[in-house]
């Protein structure tokens, strides 16, 4: 049986290192076709466990054959998801909206599937599963955000692609004028609006990331004898201060035109450094 196994291990991995290096081949051509090919290999892997599995009759055995199964397939969509935004954005400003969408498909995938690996893992702390489900969040925030912000400027570009027509059909008579000033004033609304939703985005995933900062900050140092709780306490304090700061620098940028809330961006992570007990 460990034979077979190794057999069967040897053989994937001989597959796995063809279909890479086709796959390194269609890169330039196609990053859709060259992701397909690299994620078929574990997909295909778990789909024979579970056909043994199957065979075998083991309701656990199924069980955890069937989740693997369902993981790979979450992962090569990931990957093909991703093949397909670069191929989008490879069309130019015309294809950044479809890009921008299905890059957010792909990362919100990825990060819902190691969610799931530390939710279903046993000896996962109660610290781990929160920030493991604060991750989640955050990528389905970021994902929202990414794909309107491609939404309003294909808009944006839209208004602009009319102005400058009107301009070149004519931009000199009043009625021309008038039509070309109704166009700014609603590029201007469509900007205004895309910072506003940008600074509200910024609001909440900064809010998240100070959570994830102050839990972790919390857990490098709670483990220290007697002193470890109390010093925890004041390194997460501490970085729910700074998380706060920034929100209120967030808050306090105003409008000034392109529609970005710039100034103050939100945070992949807040911190205040990690004690190690190695």
């Amino acid at each position: 049986q460990l034979e077979l196994q190794g057999l069967i291990t040897d053989e994937m991995l001989r597959q796995k290192g063809l279909r890479d290096e086709q796959a390194s081949k269609l890169e330039g051509a196609s990053a859709t076709a060259a992701a397909s090919l690299r994620a078929s290999v574990p997909v295909d892997a778990a789909s024979k466990t579970y056909d043994k599995a199957v065979e075998g009759g083991d309701p656990e055995a199924i069980a955890a054959a069937k989740i693997e199964l369902t993981r790979q397939s979450a992962l090569a969509l990931s990957e093909v998801t991703a093949g397909i935004a670069e191929d989008m954005r490879k069309l130019g400003p015309e294809g950044e909206l479809m890009g921008a969408t299905m890059e957010a498909v792909s990362n919100i995938t990825t990060t819902f599937v190691g969610a799931f690996d530390v939710m279903a893992d046993k000896s996962s702390t109660t610290a781990q599963k929160v920030q493991a489900g604060l991750a989640a969040t955050s990528a389905l925030m970021q994902g929202f955000a990414q794909v309107s912000k491609a939404s309003s400027d294909a808009r944006i570009r839209g208004i602009d692609q009319e102005i400058a027509a009107e301009k070149k059909r004519d931009g000199k008579s009043a009625e021309s004028i008038a039509r070309i000033k109704g166009l700014e004033a609603k590029k201007l609304k469509e900007q205004k609006k895309a910072f506003e939703t940008e600074k509200k985005m910024k609001i909440a995933q900064t809010i998240i990331s100070t959570a994830q900062g102050a839990i972790s900050a919390y857990t490098s140092l709670a483990a220290i004898p007697v002193v470890g709780p109390a010093l925890g306490a004041a390194a997460a304090a501490a970085v729910v201060a700074m998380g706060m700061k920034q929100v209120q620098m967030i808050q306090s940028t105003t409008f000034q035109g392109g529609g970005s809330a710039g100034g103050a961006s939100a945070p992949s992570s807040v911190s205040v450094g990690q004690r190690s007990n190695s």
